[in-house]
Order: C-alpha cells, then sequence, then structure tokens
C-alpha cells in the first residue's frame, strides 16, 4: 500500500512538472514565435546608421520648408517687378510742393477773403445810411450841420443822464400836483356827502328793513329768531345733504341691482341670498382640496401606467432582441450535464477504486454513453466546463436578461397595481364629486368646478356687501329726512305765514330769516358809520390841503433847475420840459448812429487791409509756381493751386507707398532666400548623419531607420511580455522546450493530465484513509491489551473519520470553486464598480481626483488608489478626513447603483453625511445626491446644520424643517 502511495506521489510530480511545461510551452510560444519573426526582421534591415528620434520628421519639415521658400521667392520677386513697374510709371515730383504750407494757408483763407469783399460794400452802404440818420435828426433839432459836425457837438453820456433825470423828476412833480389837485376836491365832496349821509341816517325811522310781502306783518322778537338761525346753521347744509342720501341711496340700490344680475347660479332675490345657508370657507377649502388630492391620484396613476407601459415595451422588444441572439445554456442545463459526470465518476471509482461490480450496460444507457464509460467520462467532463464556461463567458448577457425578466415581471405586478389604485382613485373622485355637490344643496345650487365656485363665492361676498351699502345708505336718508324736516318747521314758525309757505327749502327760510334779523342789528350801526365817516372825511380834506402846498413848493423849485441843464441840449431856458425830452431822445439817436457810423468804417479799414493781404501773397506764390495763372483773380487762382497741389500730394504718397512695398517685398524675398538655404542646410546635416550620397539615398536610410525603431518598439513589448510568461527562461530554452511538441494538441494532452491528476488525488486519499484504518489496527493489535475496547474504540474511530473523509472531499471542493467565484466576481465587477465610483470621486472633489484604482501592498493586500489628472496617486489610507469621507461615500452609491440595476432600490437614507465637508464640498455633494436621487433612487438626508439646508437648491431638493421635540 505504501509502495503504491509513492508510486503515484512520484507520477504525480511528473505530471505536474510536464503540465507546468505543457503550461508554459502554450502561454509562451505565440508571443516566443512573433519575437523571432520580429528579430529576423531586424536582422533584414541590415546596418542603419544612428539617427536623431525624430530625423523623419525634420526631413519632411526640411522638404516642406524648401518647397514653400521656392513659392514664396516666386511670388514675391513678381511682385517686387509689379512694383516697381508702377513706381516708374508715376510723374516727377512737383515743384509745387515747396510751397505747400503757403496753398494751403492761401486756400484755408480764401472763403474768408470772399465774403470779407462782399461785406466790405455792404457795410460802406451802412456807413453813409448812419451819416444820412446823423443830419435828419440834426435837423429836426434845429441844427444845419453836417455828421461830423453833429458828432462833435453829442451831449455826453452823463450830461444826457443829468438831464434825463431832471425832465422824470419834473414828470413825477406834475403828476403828483394834478393828483394832489383832484385829491382836495374830492375830499370836499365827500365831506358834504358824509355830512349828508348822517343826517338822513338819523332821520330814518323804520325799525328794520322787511320784504314788501311782509311790510305790514308782525315781526318775530329777534332773540328767539337769531337764536333758531345759529342752531340752523350748526346743522350744516341740509338740502344738498339730503339730495346726496338720497342719491347714493339710489346709486346703491342700482349697483345692487347690476351685481346681483351678474351673479351666476342665483335666481332669487339679494335678501335670500343674505339668509342662504352656504358652506363655510373651511368646509369649502377641505373639499376642494380632497377633490385636487382626488384628480391628482388620477393624474398619477395614469402617468404611472404610461411609464409602465412603456418600460413594458421595451422589456418585450429586448426579449426578443435576446431571442434572435441565441438562450445561452442556464444553470438547469448545466447542473444535469454536471450530475452526469458526477455519477460516471461514481461508477467508475465504484468499479475501478472501490473494488465494486464493473459497469453494466444499463448504467451506461442511463448516462447516453456508448462505448467504453472510461473513454466518454472525458468528453462528459469537457461537455459540463463547456457549458459553464459558455455561461460564464456570457455571464454579463445572462444577468442582464435575468434582470430584465425579473424587472419586466416587477413592472408588470407594479402596472396591475397602479391600474387597480386607478379604478380605486376614480371612486374615490366620484365620492368626492358627490360630497361637493351635497355640500350645496341647502343653498339650492348646483355647484360647477371648485375653482368657479371660489369665484361665485367671491361675487356673492361683493353682493352682500353692496347689500348691506344699501340699507346702511336707506338708513341715512331717513335720518337726513328727520333732521331737514325738523329744520323746516322750527324757522317756519318763527317768521311770517307768507315767507314760510314760498319756498319749500331750508336754505331759503334761513335766508329770510337773517334778513329780517340783520335788519334791527344794522340800524344802530349805520347811523355810527355815519357820524365816523364826516370824521374821517374832514380829516382827509385837511390833509389833501397840506400836501398840495408842499408839492407846489417842489415844482418852484425845479423850474430853477430846468434853466441850467437845457443849455446842454442846444436849448433855451423858456424851452418847456416836453421840448427838452424830445431833444434829449434826438440828440440819444445821432448818437447811436454815430457810433454805427464809426464801427462799420473801422470793419471797412480791417477788411481792406486782411484783403490786400491776401492778394498780395497769391500773387507772390502765383508767380513762384504758376505763372500761367498770372492774369486771373487772385480768389480763382488760389482755387486752382489747391487742386493742383492735392494732385501733387496724391503722386508723392502713391510714389512713397509703392517704395515702402518694394522694401517690404525685398525683406520677404531675403527671408524666402534664407529659409530656402536653412532647409537645404537641415537636409546636409541629416545627409551627412546617414552617411548617404544623395537625397534619394538620404530617403531610404530614414525609411530602413523608421522601420528599425518601429521594430524595436514591437520586441520591447515582446520581450516583456515574455518576461511574464517564461518562468525565467531564455528564449532559446523556451524555443529548445517547446521544439517536438505540437501546439494544436496542447489543450487536449493538459485536459488529460489534469484528468490523470484528479483520479490520483482521489487514489490517494482512499489510500491515505486505508493505511490510517491498517496502521490504527496495528497499534491495536500490537498494544495487546483491552483488545476489545480498542476495537470498538478502533470502530468508532474509523467511522469517525470516514464521515469526516465524506464531508471533507465536498467541502474542499466547494470552498475552491467559492474562491474561484469569488476572485471572478472580483474582476468582473470591481472594475464596473471602481469605475464608477471613480466618476462619482471626480464630481464629489471637482475634478481634483479623476479616478479610482485598485493596487496591491507586499503581502499581497488589495487596497484603494485616488489618481489626479497629472498621473499622480495617493493611497485612500492617506487621504484627508474630509476627502476619505468623499471617497466612501462615492463607493457607497456606486454600489447602490449596482446593485439597483438587478433589484428594486430602497430609499438611500443619511445622517450628517456632510459633517466634514467645508462648503464647496458639500455644495458639490448635495449636486452629486440630487442627481442621483433623479436617477436611481430617492435620497434622504437628515442634517442638523442649518448651512447645509441653506445651500440644498429649491431647484434640485425639498428642505423639511423639524419641529425640536421638548425633552422632559
Amino acid at each position: 500500500m505504501e509502495r503504491a502511495q509513492a508510486d503515484g506521489a512520484a507520477r504525480a510530480r511528473t505530471l505536474h512538472a510536464e503540465r507546468s511545461r505543457l503550461d508554459r510551452i502554450r502561454r509562451t510560444t505565440p508571443a516566443r514565435r512573433a519575437l523571432t519573426q520580429l528579430l529576423a526582421d531586424r536582422a533584414a534591415l541590415g546596418v542603419v546608421p544612428p539617427l536623431p528620434e525624430d530625423a523623419a520628421a525634420q526631413y519632411q519639415q526640411a522638404i516642406a520648408a524648401r518647397e514653400q521658400a521656392a513659392r514664396d521667392l516666386v511670388r514675391e520677386q513678381d511682385l517686387l517687378a509689379t512694383v516697381e513697374a508702377r513706381r516708374a510709371a508715376l510723374p516727377e515730383q512737383a515743384p509745387i510742393l515747396a510751397v505747400a504750407d503757403a496753398i494751403d494757408a492761401l486756400a484755408a483763407d480764401r472763403q474768408r477773403i470772399a465774403g470779407a469783399l462782399k461785406d466790405r460794400e455792404t457795410q460802406r452802404v451802412l456807413a453813409a445810411q448812419h451819416a444820412a440818420t446823423m443830419v435828419d435828426e440834426g435837423r429836426r433839432l434845429g441844427l444845419a450841420l453836417a455828421a461830423d459836425d453833429l458828432a462833435g457837438r453829442i451831449p455826453s453820456a452823463l450830461d444826457r443822464d443829468a438831464v434825463n433825470a431832471v425832465l422824470r423828476r419834473h414828470e413825477r412833480l406834475s403828476g403828483q400836483h394834478a393828483a394832489a389837485v383832484e385829491q382836495v376836491g374830492a375830499a370836499v365832496v365827500r365831506v358834504e356827502e358824509a355830512k349828508a349821509a348822517l343826517a338822513a341816517t338819523v332821520a330814518a325811522t323804520m325799525p328794520a328793513t322787511l320784504p314788501a310781502t311782509a311790510s305790514d306783518t308782525a315781526v318775530a322778537p329777534l332773540e328767539p329768531l337769531r337764536a333758531t338761525i345759529d342752531a340752523v346753521k350748526l346743522e350744516g347744509r341740509l338740502d344738498a345733504e339730503l339730495d346726496r342720501a338720497d342719491r347714493a341711496a339710489s346709486a346703491a340700490a342700482t349697483d345692487l341691482g347690476r351685481l346681483m344680475s351678474a351673479l351666476p347660479l342665483w335666481d332669487r332675490d339679494a335678501a335670500a341670498l343674505v339668509a342662504a345657508p352656504v358652506p363655510m370657507d373651511a368646509e369649502i377649502q377641505r373639499v376642494t382640496e380632497v377633490l385636487t388630492a382626488r384628480a391628482d391620484e388620477v393624474r398619477a396613476t395614469d402617468v404611472r401606467l404610461a411609464e409602465h407601459d412603456r418600460a413594458l415595451t421595451d422589456f418585450t422588444a429586448q426579449a426578443l432582441a435576446d431571442a434572435a441572439a441565441g438562450e445561452p445554456p442556464t444553470r438547469e442545463v448545466i447542473q444535469a450535464a454536471r450530475l452526469r459526470r458526477d455519477a460516471a465518476w461514481a461508477l467508475l471509482r465504484r468499479a475501478w477504486l472501490d473494488g465494486g461490480p464493473a459497469v453494466t450496460a444499463q448504467e451506461r444507457d442511463a448516462l447516453g454513453v456508448t462505448g467504453e464509460l472510461g473513454a466518454a467520462f472525458a468528453g462528459l467532463i469537457q461537455q459540463a466546463d463547456r457549458l459553464a464556461d459558455q455561461r460564464a463567458v456570457e455571464q454579463e448577457r445572462v444577468v442582464a436578461i435575468e434582470q430584465r425578466r425579473a424587472e419586466q415581471v416587477r413592472r408588470q405586478a407594479l402596472r396591475d397595481a397602479d391600474q387597480a389604485a386607478r379604478q380605486a382613485a376614480m371612486s374615490r373622485l366620484d365620492a368626492t364629486q358627490a360630497e361637493w355637490h351635497a355640500l350645496w344643496q341647502s343653498a339650492g345650487i348646483v355647484p360647477a368646478e371648485p375653482a368657479a365656485m371660489r369665484e361665485w363665492m367671491q361675487k356673492r361676498t361683493v353682493v352682500l356687501t353692496a347689500h348691506a351699502a344699501l340699507l346702511t345708505a336707506e338708513r341715512a336718508l331717513d335720518g337726513v329726512r328727520t333732521r331737514h324736516a325738523a329744520a323746516m318747521s322750527a324757522l317756519s314758525a318763527l317768521l311770517p305765514a307768507e315767507a314760510a309757505k314760498a319756498n319749500g327749502s331750508v336754505s331759503a327760510l334761513l335766508q329770510m330769516a337773517e334778513r329780517i334779523c340783520k335788519g334791527r342789528e344794522e340800524q344802530a350801526t349805520r347811523v355810527e358809520k355815519a357820524r365816523e365817516a364826516v370824521a374821517a372825511a374832514v380829516a382827509e380834506e385837511t390833509k389833501a390841503a397840506r400836501r398840495l402846498e408842499d408839492i407846489e413848493a417842489a415844482l418852484a423849485a425845479w423850474r430853477a433847475e430846468w434853466a441850467q441843464v437845457a443849455r446842454t441840449l442846444s436849448l433855451s431856458a423858456e424851452v418847456p420840459a416836453a421840448v427838452g425830452a424830445t431833444a434829449l431822445t434826438l440828440w440819444s439817436a445821432i448818437d447811436t448812429a454815430n457810433r454805427d457810423r464809426r464801427d462799420a468804417l473801422q470793419r471797412i479799414e480791417q477788411m481792406t487791409a486782411s484783403i490786400d493781404a491776401f492778394t498780395t501773397e497769391a500773387a507772390s506764390v502765383v508767380g513762384r509756381v504758376a505763372p500761367d495763372l498770372a492774369g486771373d483773380p487772385p480768389l480763382d487762382a488760389v482755387a486752382t493751386l489747391a487742386q493742383r497741389l492735392a494732385a501733387a500730394r496724391h503722386d508723392a504718397r502713391q510714389r512713397q507707398e509703392l517704395t515702402d512695398q518694394a522694401a517690404a517685398v525685398r525683406g520677404k524675398i531675403d527671408t524666402a532666400e534664407g529659409q530656402s538655404q536653412a532647409a537645404q542646410d537641415r537636409l546636409e546635416a541629416l545627409r551627412h548623419q546617414a552617411g548617404a550620397a544623395d537625397q534619394d539615398a538620404l530617403r531610404d536610410t530614414l525609411a530602413r531607420w523608421t522601420a528599425l525603431r518601429e521594430l524595436a518598439a514591437k520586441i520591447a513589448e515582446r520581450e516583456a511580455e515574455l518576461r511574464g510568461l517564461d518562468d525565467g527562461k531564455t528564449l532559446a530554452q523556451l524555443a529548445a522546450e517547446a521544439d517536438g511538441v505540437d501546439f494544436d494538441s496542447l489543450p487536449a494532452q493538459i485536459e488529460t493530465i489534469d484528468r490523470e491528476l484528479r483520479l490520483i488525488s482521489d487514489a490517494e486519499l482512499v489510500h491515505h484513509e486505508t493505511m490510517l484504518r491498517l496502521k490504527q489496527s496495528q497499534a491495536a493489535m500490537e498494544q495487546g491489551r483491552d483488545a476489545a475496547a480498542s476495537a470498538q474504540v478502533m470502530e468508532t474511530a474509523l467511522a469517525d473519520m470516514g464521515d469526516i473523509a465524506s464531508r471533507y472531499v465536498p467541502l474542499r471542493m466547494a470552498h475552491v470553486l467559492l474562491r474561484a467565484g469569488m476572485e471572478r466576481f472580483r474582476r468582473q465587477q470591481q472594475r464596473p464598480l471602481l469605475q464608477r465610483a471613480g466618476l462619482i470621486f471626480a464630481r464629489l472633489t471637482e475634478g481634483r481626483y479623476d479616478r479610482l484604482d485598485v493596487d496591491e501592498d507586499e503581502g499581497g493586500e488589495a487596497f484603494v488608489i485616488a489618481c489626479q489628472p497629472d498621473g499622480s496617486t495617493c493611497p485612500a489610507g492617506r487621504l484627508s478626513e474630509g476627502t476619505l469621507d468623499q471617497l466612501y461615500l462615492a463607493l457607497r452609491l456606486a454600489a447602490i447603483e449596482t446593485d439597483a440595476r438587478a433589484t428594486e432600490p430602497l430609499p438611500f437614507i443619511g445622517d450628517d453625511l456632510l459633517v466634514h465637508f467645508d462648503d464647496r464640498r458639500a455644495s458639490a455633494a448635495l449636486r452629486v445626491l440630487a442627481d442621483f436621487s433623479s436617477r436611481v433612487t430617492q435620497v434622504i438626508l437628515f442634517t442638523h446644520h442649518d448651512h447645509i439646508a441653506d445651500m440644498a437648491d429649491a431647484n434640485l431638493a425639498s428642505v423639511h424643517r423639524l419641529a425640536a421635540a421638548t425633552v422632559s
């Protein structure tokens, strides 16, 4: 048994070594063959001189630069010839440019001189007119003198002002004298009239002034009448107040009628509307909110049903696409293949290892195997593995199909539930509509929609307000009517009967009473005023007489002063003051005309000097540069000179522009020649580096150099690939190892070795169990004491060992399969999860880190690293606390998003997730959570920080502030 066990172990080591060799050949042969071919290609290129890495680019750039420089040179040389020809065609420099400043000055002054010629004649005419005016005004003064003589006799402004002051004083005294005489006469008349009025007033015997119709009627006592008048006045303007109250009541009735006619749903009067038991606002609001909620329920279920229908349609289309692509192997098919494989292995073990009966034909038929079972067993293994591999390859599609089927079932269930919910919502909506109609039934109204009824209630409020206003206006009208009647009664009782019946208004009766009352009050007042008027008239007469004497004395003093000032106007002292005023006006006119004449003569002198200077300068310039214009008028000659100067300047500018353009073109020609020479120099340098005789040889060398660099890069890639697969062997060793091996048969050879290794492993397990039992039996027999008990213990131990051994194989297999499944899950899921988490992490950090990756430490433990845009990385353990919280949040959101694709997602609830975030990080996290809520599942974030709630955008989040709990 031990020898068999040792043989099996040796055979297993041999098989393991052979399997490692074959697996290495299988892994390295493609890369080794490719590397050998690349080395052969490199050898075929021969020896290539070393060149710069960018030699090809330098060559292409130099060729392009040389060609471009040649094109630029031809273009600029053609342009230079054109410019030179145009410049040669221009006329020579004109002499007129030497006097350009003088011509510019003359041209600028030409318009002014032309105006001066016209204005000089106008000023001459004006000077003659002013001289004639002076002579005419002198004749009116009685002076037959020429204009120059009159100018010498014009009084000064100071003298004229003195005369004017004397004349104004005479005018003022004359007016005062006439007024004083008139006042004295009027005062005498007023004294006589005041005395006559006093006599008449004293003689008057009538007690009061009464209307003609009441002169013979008894008059009421004065005191009661005055008290009644004052009391009625205190009541105000009763007639107008009564009219306003009546109009207000009529307007209120009209408004109420108009509002009642505009009120829908009501055909009774306003009093009935006031008494109608309409619902309370709270009840209307409650039912309206319920109706709105019920309608919203129906609309929401309609939206969800439409969404479900779209999703189910998409699922149907995807199922058709999946069916067209073919169904991958199901778990049941794979399980059936594995059961057939395991059943075949059980039969082989029974027959080959356990020494049991041979496999019968019926057992082979039950497995669907023809021929020898050992040969068919390999096919069963390959079939089960192939199905499992196929399902593993299409795992993502399988998972997607299963997820879609589960989602389709879930969507259909949700649609059925929403359909039932819609029917229930419609029932609730109908019930609420019935409640709405019942709410208005007691008021006798068939209601419209809530919005229309809210408007109706507003109109009803307006109608009720108008009705109240009408009642108030009617009450006010009754009060005014009562006060009006009382006033009429009180006045009528104190007035004569004829006067009380004459007019029905309070104001008319009040006026009549005032006249009667005032008649008696004014009698004594008139007598006293007459006496006062007589005294005032006498005093005024005395005052007027004294003022007349003062004015006559002032007039005598004026006459003496006038005799002195009249001589300054060439007048005699006996001339009246009116003549002096006329003379003063005439001398002022002569002075004004003289000043205007003098100004005109000065302007004529100035213009003549300017015209003569312009004419002299124009003649000088014409004589120097344009003798042909000597006979033309100066203004015309200057205009012609200006035109000739403009043409000469245009030619000069054009000549200078062409000269500058030619210089610029020559510079470009020099530049093009320099660029062409530089490109040629670069080509020559490359040719010398390549050791090429000419340009064609240089192109060939560059092509071989480029190919050599590409081959070197590919060889380095293949060598790096082999270093990861060659287990430390050289290329020659790998080639020798693969010599004589059929590469296409390697998978079958490896599978055969694996199958034999599994059989050896199972046989080793059986041998181990058998050896263990034998050693235990031997130990028991050697012990020699308590053989029966030892035998019993041995049997018990053997039973336990058998049980443990029977459980070890499936447990070990489960362990291996679980580890393999976990590793495969990690390979399949880790990369998408990290990619999605990296995108979320980039948004949370606002681009500071753009992705996430996984690395391993020296012990083989994996850890997450954060990568920055510049390529630098930072392990998760070295991130700051806030950034680490952002990383955890990104990983958590990515995992939830991945899980949500397969199952119905639950709401994401976070409690103060942003406690370690500053404002920028918190704002970025809120935007990420809002996006996550819109795409994946609902997000609920609790926080006790007000600034976090304030940062939540109203368009992205709904903030609910909870009331603080009271702790007792």
